[in-house]
């Protein structure tokens, strides 16, 4: 089929609530597809996920993000899957651990600790509850 038609893909499109655009100059406007027609790789307006996954083995998965993963216009990912995209075809997206974390760039462990701070600034802190104050749960208790 013959490519025939472009889509434009908003900067930072504000999908469902349509507001405005942040920066019509940051607009992508695709190569020519070869399909616009519904329930294709190539009917995605743009920054959707597309994933296969394989039940059978998790690490022979596939995806796509059309254009890219990134909003930085001047970053390298935010056009990088838009040949995948104009193919109509994905990349390997392998599931298990340690298939992916062998294509991880870089590893950071995080360590929880716990906080040891006031719960609320002191203005916002009180020391004792006004007898007039009333409790009412935003959650009814149910009783047992």
């Amino acid at each position: 089929m013959a490519a025939e038609r472009t889509i434009t893909i908003a900067y930072q499109k504000t999908i469902p609530h349509n507001l405005p655009v942040v920066d019509p100059s940051l607009d992508i406007v695709s190569p020519p597809l070869a399909c616009l027609n519904q329930d294709t790789i190539w009917s995605q307006p743009g920054n959707l996920y597309t994933q296969i996954v394989d039940l059978w083995d998790v690490d022979n998965s596939r995806s796509m993000i059309a254009p890219g993963n990134a909003e930085d216009e001047a970053g390298p990912f935010r056009t990088s899957q838009i040949d995948l995209w104009v193919k109509g075809t994905t990349h390997p997206a392998p599931l298990s651990r340690a298939r992916v974390e062998a294509l991880g760039g870089s590893r950071m462990e995080l360590i929880p600790v716990a906080y040891a701070g006031p719960p609320a600034s002191p203005e916002r802190t009180i020391e004792q509850v006004d007898p007039a104050w009333r409790f009412v749960a935003a959650i009814p208790l149910r009783s047992p």
